[in-house]
């Protein structure tokens, strides 16, 4: 459907008495790196996880959808409500899509919400974001050695 919806584009932009296919159109990635638009398709390029906005699809109001991974290593303290600013604007409509913990040196990750903790039911995180903000609950806490990663998906006022 997509290609569908590119090739009609592109005839317009050419004329429609020339034949053009997927392997002659290129689509730049996130690294500004040309791909033909079959090989960008088949390969999965429009579903780039990256720290600079991309638009990746639309929401059910016609709104182009964005996606963001925003990612941090601050200290989240026990028992404490913890804050940390997206920095992304004109926030229309904002969720999480995911949310994980990292642990390099020991290679775990664990994934928010999350109850429980090596075995200890009684522990817990959650998060929730704004149009400002990322906010994360623990009553364990996170320290500095854990890298955040939060996917955020949303639109904008501006569109």
């Amino acid at each position: 459907m997509l290609v569908n919806k590119i090739m009609k584009v592109v005839k317009n932009l050419y004329g429609l008495n020339k034949k053009i296919n997927a392997s002659e159109i290129a689509i730049k990635d996130s690294n500004n790196k040309p791909h033909t638009l079959d090989v960008f398709l088949n390969n999965g390029y429009n579903n780039t996880y990256s720290t600079k906005e991309q638009v990746i699809g639309t929401w059910i109001d016609g709104k182009p959808l964005y996606r963001k991974i925003i990612k941090f290593d601050d200290t989240i303290k026990s028992e404490s409500l913890f804050k940390y600013n997206h920095n992304i604007l004109n926030i229309n409509f904002i969720t999480i899509e995911k949310f994980d913990i990292y642990n390099p040196p020991s290679k775990k990750c664990y994934t928010l919400p999350l109850l429980g903790y090596e075995g200890n039911l009684t522990d817990k995180a959650y998060a929730y974001v704004d149009k400002d903000s990322i906010y994360v609950y623990s009553n364990g806490g996170w320290g500095t050695i854990w890298d955040k990663y939060v996917i955020l998906n949303y639109t904008k006022t501006t569109d």
